[in-house]
């Protein structure tokens, strides 16, 4: 029965790992700053910038290797990416080899904490001070 649950997070990651390369390829050969995807729901109504107010742009810029435009768009992701690729590479090559290839750190509940509290603070911030927007 272990067996079968190993296969299915097999599945899983290898499902995850080509989605995510697809929206890669995507975002890589379209241009978010020049032609958006759409327009931001939460800017159009509310007129405020949200959490994610410039992510496309960023992950664009991050795959074209234009860090200071990627951190122009949005600062804290562009920090966070490398992390969090790092992450999430370890913990799929752990499911799909089925062995521990990279170290993964222990959770703790502070990691999940102090990046939303850093995300508000930083969205509110951004609506405040005009050279945050993205």
């Amino acid at each position: 029965m272990k067996y079968k649950g190993l296969v299915y997070k097999r599945i899983a990651a290898a499902v995850i790992l080509a989605a995510i390369i697809i929206i890669c390829v995507l975002l890589y050969i379209s241009d978010p700053v020049n032609r958006p995807f759409y327009e931001c729901p939460y800017y159009a109504y509310a007129g405020i910038y949200c959490p994610t107010c410039g992510f496309t742009r960023m992950a664009h810029s991050l795959l074209h290797l234009k860090i200071a435009d990627a951190f122009h768009y949005h600062p804290i992701f562009a920090l966070l990416a490398p992390p969090l690729a790092y992450l999430y590479l370890a913990a799929t090559l752990n499911a799909l080899l089925a062995k521990k290839v990279l170290p993964l750190p222990r959770f703790k509940f502070i990691y999940i904490i102090l990046p939303l509290c850093i995300l508000i603070a930083f969205t509110l911030l951004r609506n405040l001070i005009p050279s945050l927007a993205p």
